[in-house]
């Protein structure tokens, strides 16, 4: 039999992070003394675009099972990326779901990849014992 249900759109933590998110902020140190007066409003519409900022999306989603080396029992990882933003986020089956870390750099994010290092302690006490 099939069963009908009530179906969602995915929406990728990072997104409702990045809406939070102050984004790309830039302190500028005035000096004290201006010799010309009119070259700071000239520098500001530099900042001024018109055209629409097109923010371009992407997210890797990783589910990870029961490791018995690991301390965590199963969870996901979403590694999303919005224009200079990428967000690394970490959830578990309970629903809730915490940001790790997040990178926002001056120019626009084209690619991430993550990866998984390995840990193997006994490769080292093997080849110490073998010479």
């Amino acid at each position: 039999m099939i069963a009908a249900c009530d179906t969602q759109d995915f929406v990728p933590f990072g997104r409702e992070f990045c809406r939070r998110h102050p984004g790309k902020f830039q302190l500028q140190v005035q000096n004290a003394v201006q010799a010309e007066h009119g070259l700071p409003l000239l520098k500001s519409f530099r900042d001024i675009s018109i055209q629409e900022n097109n923010k371009k999306e992407q997210w890797h989603f990783r589910h990870h099972i029961d490791d018995p080396i690991a301390t965590e029992e199963e969870f996901d990882e979403e590694l999303y990326v919005s224009g200079s933003t990428v967000v690394w986020s970490k959830g578990g089956q309970n629903g809730a779901r915490s940001v790790m870390k997040t990178f926002t750099v001056e120019s626009q994010v084209l690619q991430v990849s993550d990866g998984t290092v390995g840990y193997a302690p006994n490769v080292n006490s093997k080849m110490a014992q073998q010479e």
